[in-house]
């Protein structure tokens, strides 16, 4: 049974969002990380 356009488009903007929002915060703590061990 296929959802409305709206509601998937907003779901879909919202998961990719959220997906978005993890893989920052993901590649910040990486980046992080990596600039700790090169000061060490």
């Amino acid at each position: 049974m296929p959802a409305p356009t709206w509601h998937s488009s907003a779901a879909r903007y919202r998961l990719s969002f959220i997906c978005d929002s993890r893989a920052y915060t993901g590649m910040m703590r990486a980046a992080q990380l990596i600039a700790s061990l090169r000061v060490f």
